[in-house]
């Protein structure tokens, strides 16, 4: 049984492999996360480890589902083979589902403010248009009436 470390490396590879096929070079994928192509070469060469934070990161970077860590790397590299396998993916599962919720929660409170504020300011210009009306009622328009 692979570690899941081998795994993570594994499926770094793996995509990395595929964008290329796609004309994308290891060094653009370098340069989109923002580090140095030896650095990318070290991780996929095994010399150093691959962190929750860099898949994160290349996930969000190339629209990739990690959660397929497990089944998104050809047969032959990996299968999984115990409970604890599951056990680790579901962890993922729903360390992301929190985040989300997290983040949905965000959403609608800032969603909330918004409308506070639209309500602020459309109240706001109502009341100023008001006031306008009001001081030009009060203005004489112009001297010619006056005499």
């Amino acid at each position: 049984m692979d570690k899941f470390s081998d795994l993570k490396k594994k499926w770094l590879s793996f995509q990395i492999d595929k964008l290329k096929q796609r004309g994308l070079s290891k060094a653009a994928v370098a340069r989109d996360l923002s580090i140095v192509p030896q650095q990318l070469n070290s991780i996929l060469n095994g010399n150093k480890g691959v962190s929750d934070d860099f898949i994160d990161k290349f996930s969000e970077m190339y629209n990739i589902n990690y959660i397929d860590l497990y089944f998104d790397i050809p047969k032959e590299k990996t299968e999984i083979k115990s409970s604890s396998d599951i056990s680790i993916l579901m962890s993922m599962i729903k360390d992301k589902d929190y985040k989300l919720e997290e983040k949905s929660e965000e959403i609608g409170r800032l969603k909330q403010e918004i409308e506070i504020l639209k309500e602020k300011t459309k109240n706001g210009l109502s009341q100023t248009s008001q006031l306008v009306e009001v001081n030009l009622i009060r203005k004489p328009k112009n001297k010619i009436n006056e005499i």
